[in-house]
């Protein structure tokens, strides 16, 4: 994922949060704000109870890849992904099932 289609700033983290358009699972949590340009960009959070620095970099690259194959880069949606503690109680696989239907979900409330 390029820097260019990455959410950096903790002012576009609060912006897209406070939209309140979310879906939740057990190890996740997706936010999306609509927007007119026609690039989607993609935040990724992950808080210190998942792990030490090396699990949560490891769950932000394993995030990264299953964006990179679920979300279109012409999307007009900007997301924010947080990872909850139970991220690691479940396998890759598991974690990227809950994620795409995360992403249906939100797709079908936001329309």
């Amino acid at each position: 994922m390029r820097k260019t289609r990455r959410v950096l700033k903790s002012q576009e983290f609060q912006q897209i949060m406070n939209q309140k358009k979310f879906a939740s699972s057990p190890s996740l949590v997706v936010y999306v704000k609509e927007k007119k340009e026609n690039i989607s960009r993609i935040g990724i959070s992950v808080g210190k109870r998942v792990g030490n620095a090396v699990m949560r970099n490891k769950c932000k690259r394993q995030l990264r890849m299953m964006l990179d194959e679920l979300i279109p880069i012409t999307d007009d949606r900007d997301y924010i992904i947080l990872a909850r503690s139970d991220y690691f109680n479940y396998s890759y696989e598991e974690n990227k099932k809950q994620l795409e239907n995360l992403l249906k979900k939100i797709k079908i409330k936001g329309k």
